[in-house]
């Protein structure tokens, strides 16, 4: 059981403030898709909305192709899991996972064979007597998790639920999600505002800003083609490093350099001005000229050793630039390097707008 979900001209109210204007976004049936953004972006409040805990002041919501935009929350055929676990501190695993079905007034039989089948997916077998005191964080939003599926709701909906959690449950429970939207292929659509969260689980992403959709594409095609400096500069870390100069005919001019763009794949036709230089981590080198692009003379002023790889820090004509070097390479602050772009996989922004050149 799963639906799509198509919102148009989606637009969200909070007395003279408005937080959504004019939003459209449609989610395949079957599709994993992330809301990510930083704090205040919208990304709840979206979420929110399609779920029904949000009034809407214009706009159409659909889910299942059925018009949705007034419907009660019950009536959506959604299921959600909240960042707090809003467990019944007082109720097991077992009642926890069977209260709503209850409430429906399904058959037992019905609900011992949905809650057995979900308590097996999620691991929880062991601990259905327990009650939520007795469990751990990880424990805990997975029954907060199994509760929403075992609805059988046609459409999943997550806000931020591994937020509480410490770096490893977020990890293992993150892969766990993962294998859990392979394994039933409902849709899902999850917030977050965490960029690996999004990366790993996402079919596609919607990096969001200011109550706006600044791209809603592939994890690959937003971490390698960015559609403007601000998803450049909030996918990734480190972060994108960002230089700026101008564009003259096929070069890049900064600090007296020219930086060859014949191998880079310009959305129109290349026009001379100002422009920003965006550059990966992971495409400046320390190895000297690449593709016959020119050494700059840098010093390394910062080492992060983060096992498989290591963080370099090196200034080089008045800039600090972030470089992903191999976990082994032998390197200290004060110590000279001779940096190389990797022009073609670079980005170039426009210097007044901000958007993908």
């Amino acid at each position: 059981m799963t639906a799509s979900v198509t919102l148009s001209g989606l637009r969200i109210e909070y007395g003279h403030h408005v937080a959504i204007d004019g939003l459209d976004l449609s989610i395949r049936e079957g599709e994993f898709v992330v809301l990510l953004g930083p704090s205040g972006c919208g990304k709840s409040t979206l979420l929110n909305a399609i779920a029904g805990l949000e009034p809407v002041a214009g706009g159409r919501i659909e889910i299942g192709g059925a018009d949705m935009t007034r419907a009660l929350p019950k009536d959506r055929g959604i299921g959600m899991v909240f960042q707090s676990y809003a467990l019944y501190p007082h109720m097991s695993v077992e009642r926890n996972l069977s209260f709503a079905l209850a409430s429906a007034g399904r058959p037992k039989r019905e609900i011992a064979q949905r809650v057995a089948d979900v308590a097996g997916m999620l691991q929880l077998t062991p601990y259905l007597k327990r009650k939520p005191a007795a469990l751990s964080g990880g424990q805990r939003q997975r029954v907060a998790i199994g509760r929403a599926l075992v609805r059988e709701a046609a459409v999943f909906l997550f806000d931020e639920p591994l937020s509480n959690l410490d770096a490893k449950l977020r990890n293992d429970l993150r892969v766990e999600i993962k294998k859990l939207h392979q394994r039933i292929a409902s849709t899902m659509i999850y917030v977050t505002h965490d960029q690996v969260e999004a990366m790993t689980l996402g079919d596609r992403i919607a990096v969001m800003k200011g109550g706006e959709i600044q791209q809603f594409d592939t994890p690959e095609e937003i971490y390698h083609r960015p559609a403007n400096r601000f998803v450049a500069e909030f996918m990734g870390a480190p972060m994108m490093n960002f230089l700026e100069g101008r564009i003259e005919g096929r070069s890049f001019l900064w600090q007296g350099q020219r930086l060859d763009l014949s191998g880079y794949g310009f959305r129109t036709a290349p026009q001379d001005g100002p422009a920003v230089l965006g550059l990966r981590p992971e495409h400046v080198h320390t190895t000297g000229p690449a593709d016959g692009g020119t050494a700059l003379a840098a010093q390394i002023t910062l080492v992060e050793p983060m096992g498989p790889e290591t963080v370099l820090w090196a200034e080089t004509g008045g800039e600090t630039l972030r470089i992903r070097a191999a976990g082994d390479i032998h390197a200290e602050p004060g110590q000279a390097a001779a940096l190389a772009f990797d022009m073609p996989r670079a980005a170039l922004f426009d210097a007044a707008t901000g958007e993908r050149l």
